[in-house]
């Protein structure tokens, strides 16, 4: 097929549509590499039905290059690799455990490579996934030459979109201040605080939200919200209602956020499973299941801390760097200020 007048997302579904069919993979994901801020995203993404509830956070997930997942391996090391039960006690911890929780047969992954001018260089990943079966070499060259086929038909797509940035960062920017109206126009602590937990979710990458603010000397959980595919464990988490902390920093870590006036991340709560959380957040985490990232952030009043703000991913670990940090803070604060105003 002639890609050359094809959008970027066109691109990629045929790709992955050609290479699904030809060797009947369970699964994939196309992540691209983005030099603006050192990660790769993913553009597109399928996974098995039994794994659907986890499919809309992948497709748009974004990640390190590094040996954290197979992806990211693949990218910082310029080469395939092929993970099945024959090979995957080699892997990092994190890739072992992705692999058994989401028990598939094969993980693979191969650097789309692309060639011009004389030089290569890489601009992203393909992985896919097999319930059953290998991934043998022939396959496995196979695929390889398909993407550097394909390479220079995205790499251009790519630089088309990429030039459309700016118009996009407006959209963000009306975006961000029609949450910020929406909030501030809030007459209940629910009507503050959805706008805004919901905005960052859709555009940090977690999965779940909650406010705890502080009601005389407690610290008290007055309002959650979770993802979409995240609503099977809102029936659990229905007992942590009015959860409260003291204003102690032995009694867990919103306190500490709350005492210290600064926020906290968890980048990957599998990876330090070894630490010892305080109690009443190893409760969440338990409850929660399959906490990765964990950001607490102090919500705050002329500067002074009022509460706390939890954000939390549940399947993959967010991707969110120290600039975005800063500015869920100042959101933080606004929503500090919202609330304040319904106390008046």
């Amino acid at each position: 097929m002639n890609m050359e007048f094809l959008e970027l997302d066109e691109i990629l579904a045929n790709v992955a549509g050609n290479i699904m069919r030809s060797y009947d993979f369970d699964g994939y994901a196309i992540a691209l590499w983005n030099p603006a801020d050192g990660m790769l995203v993913n553009h597109c993404a399928q996974l098995p039905a039994r794994l659907k509830e986890i499919e809309p956070a992948l497709r748009s997930f974004r990640f390190q290059p590094n040996a954290s997942t197979v992806s990211g391996l693949c990218f910082s090391e310029n080469q395939a690799h092929i993970i099945d039960g024959r090979s995957v006690a080699a892997y990092p911890e994190t890739i072992r455990d992705l692999y058994q929780r989401w028990q598939f047969s094969t993980f693979a992954a191969w650097p789309i490579r692309l060639q011009r001018d004389g030089g290569e260089s890489l601009i992203g990943v393909f992985s896919a996934f097999l319930d059953t079966g290998v991934v043998t070499p022939e396959v496995a060259a196979a695929i390889a030459h398909k993407l550097l086929a394909v390479a220079p038909a995205i790499a251009t797509a790519l630089e088309h979109e990429q030039l459309e940035v700016l118009d996009t960062g407006l959209l963000e920017q009306h975006e961000l201040l029609r949450m910020l109206t929406i909030s501030n126009h809030g007459e209940s602590l629910a009507a503050v605080a959805e706008p805004v937990c919901g905005h960052l979710l859709r555009r940090y990458g977690f999965d779940m939200a909650a406010v705890v603010l502080r009601e005389g000397e407690a610290l008290v959980l007055r309002y959650d919200v979770f993802k979409p595919g995240y609503a099977h464990l809102q029936e659990t988490w229905r007992r942590f209602d009015g959860l409260r902390f003291a204003q102690d920093v032995g009694d867990g870590l919103t306190a500490v956020v709350h005492a210290q006036n600064s926020h906290f991340m968890v980048d990957d709560v599998q990876q330090i499973s070894q630490v010892p959380f305080p109690a009443k957040d190893r409760e969440i985490l338990q409850a929660l299941q399959t906490v990765r990232s964990y950001l607490m952030l102090p919500i705050r009043v002329a500067g002074k801390p009022a509460g706390v703000l939890w954000l939390l991913s549940l399947g993959q670990p967010a991707a969110i760097d120290k600039s975005a940090i800063d500015t869920v803070q100042l959101i933080a604060d606004f929503m500090g200020t919202a609330l304040a105003r319904l106390d008046r």
